[in-house]
């Protein structure tokens, strides 16, 4: 319920080919949704930092597939002390209704949030 992760960068990252990190789930069988990403991903040479949701049937193309600019990192190096966060909410039966993406700096500065809202479809997580 209420599921946070949290990436903190501890060393700089650089990349000359992009990165991303994903946070996938499984729900239970016969479920709209059979498995789900909720994704940063940093693209080169754009240096943008993207948000993304994607959740998938059993069979066919994903359901969603969103993506959102959180921020431009203009020397293309995610310095140590960012921290990327995204935060799923459920509601009171356990599904999935809405992701949050956060990113904070290395300054402390929060310099990208984006909220899918309204709900998500229902997902639910094993």
């Amino acid at each position: 319920m209420d599921l946070k992760i949290t990436i903190d960068v501890t060393e700089d990252i650089v990349s000359n080919i992009g990165f991303s990190f994903q946070l996938n789930a499984y729900s239970p069988a016969g479920d709209y949704s059979a498995w789900q990403q909720y994704v940063f991903e940093f693209s080169v040479p754009s240096g943008h930092l993207v948000a993304g949701i994607e959740p998938w049937p059993d069979k066919g193309k994903n359901l969603i597939n969103q993506r959102y600019q959180l921020l431009t990192v203009p020397d293309l190096i995610i310095r140590a002390g960012y921290k990327l966060t995204i935060l799923l909410g459920n509601d009171s039966l356990g599904n999935v209704r809405y992701v949050t993406f956060t990113v904070v700096d290395n300054q402390g500065n929060q310099t990208g949030t984006r909220a899918h809202w309204p709900p998500l479809p229902i997902f639910r997580l094993l």
